[in-house]
């Protein structure tokens, strides 16, 4: 049996949420497709390949700040999951 690459996403993207219930958000949809370009000042500012640039919450650094380059990631309202560490870190789009 042959599964399509997208079915593959929207069940990484469920299993995404599955693991971090609190991850709904007003509108209830969350953006998988990203990756990490930069980490940058210590885990202050994380930059995806979008160019789109989030400053973390100071709480969070410390785990944002040893997330790897190409990190996949999953954006849900103000929060970003690393799904190649299972791990989420609250945050404000600045760009």
């Amino acid at each position: 049996m042959k599964i399509s690459a997208s079915l593959v996403s929207t069940l990484l993207v469920a299993a995404g949420i599955a693991m971090f219930p609190s991850l709904s958000t007003a509108q209830g949809r969350c953006e998988d497709g990203h990756w990490i370009e930069a980490v940058l000042d210590d885990g202050r500012l994380i930059k995806l390949e979008d160019g789109s640039l989030w400053q973390v919450d100071s709480i969070d650094t410390v785990t944002s700040s040893i997330w790897l380059p190409i990190s996949d990631i999953i954006i849900c309202g103000n929060k970003l999951v690393n799904e190649d560490d299972n791990e989420t870190v609250h945050a404000l789009r600045l760009r």
